[in-house]
This record gives structure tokens, sequence and C-alpha cells, in this order.
């Protein structure tokens, strides 16, 4: 399972994990060191550094920052998450959280009561919406682009099938080799 969470990703950690074998660390050693293969590792401490508590206070930090938005699953008052969610808010980054039992999670549900996160009760309208979120922003980088550089070999080599699937939807219009914006 982690090799496949661990394909592309970035992992940051509150040690640099040069030596994997201890305890149960040990069964994860070809993952992790995958991780260090093949993905971004990302720690603020020296080999050989020690972990103490407080390093992932400072790791959720690092994470909160590089998120588009933060999901707390469960959460109690007094949490690593509940920091996780105030650095967000801090930072106007969204927080979301899924529905508890009142007395399961206590600190999802003070996130709700202060309208300090919003409520991912369908897990395919919370995906979509980050997903128009991604294509707006790759739509007004490809407009972006065009209105400075109509050149269809350039947009092609930058956007690659994109260019057709705007010229479908008419956005644009392609022209021998340049592509013009259409009013919309």
């Amino acid at each position: 399972m982690l090799s496949l969470l661990f394909r592309v990703a970035v992992c940051i950690l509150t040690l640099v994990l040069l030596y994997v074998t201890l305890g149960n660390m040990a069964d994860l050693a070809p993952e992790i060191e995958q991780i260090y293969k093949n993905s971004l590792a990302l720690s603020e401490y020296e080999p050989q550094t020690k972990a103490r508590g407080y390093q992932f206070l400072q790791r959720n930090r690092i994470v909160v920052g590089l998120s588009e938005a933060l999901v707390v699953a469960q959460a109690d008052l007094q949490s690593g998450s509940m920091q996780s969610a105030k650095i967000a808010n801090e930072c106007n980054i969204p927080v979301f959280v899924f529905p508890q039992r009142i007395s399961d999670s206590r600190g999802t549900n003070l996130l709700l009561r202060e309208a300090k996160a919003g409520l991912i009760d369908d897990i395919e309208i919370f995906a979509n919406k980050f997903a128009q979120l991604n294509e707006k922003q790759i739509s007004d980088e490809f407009l972006d682009f065009v209105k400075n550089n109509s050149n269809l070999d350039d947009v092609l080599k930058k956007f690659g099938d994109l260019v057709y699937e705007y010229e479908l939807d008419g956005k644009i219009e392609i022209s021998g080799m340049k592509i013009l914006l259409r009013d919309l």
C-alpha cells in the first residue's frame, strides 16, 4: 500500500531517516527507501537528529504551508491536527472536516461550530470542487499565454492537446499557425 502511495510524493519528516532498522519501522524500510529515490523528502533537521514531540508540530507547519487545503479527518481538542487547522486558518488555507458523532471528534466539531472549517459530506462533490479550481487555474494560464503568444507551435509545446479542447469549446480559433482568442 505505501509503495503505491509514494510513487510520486512529497514526504515531510520530523527527522532524517538514514537508516531504518529498529522496531516496526524496519518493515517500512523498502518504502522509505523508495521515497528517497523517487520522491521528495524534506526535513528541517540534520541527519542523526532524534525525533522530539514538538518537531511534529513544526513539520505540520510545513505540510500546511505546502497545501492547497487541509482536511482534518479526526481531531481531539489538544491535538496536532487542531494546531494544523489553526495554522491553516491563519494562512487563509481552507480547512475541511468529515462529519463526526458529537463525542468522537471534539476538535473537528469545534472547527465546524466556529465556522473555521467546511464540511465534507460527499467526497465526490468535494473532489470535484478542487478539480474545477485546478481546471480554472489551467484555463486562465492557457488564455493568458495565448494572449501574449499566438504561435500554434509554442502553445502546443506548452499545453499539448489542451489547445484542441479549447478549440472544440469555442474559446479559440486555429487559423494557419496562429491561435485567435474568441470573444466569450
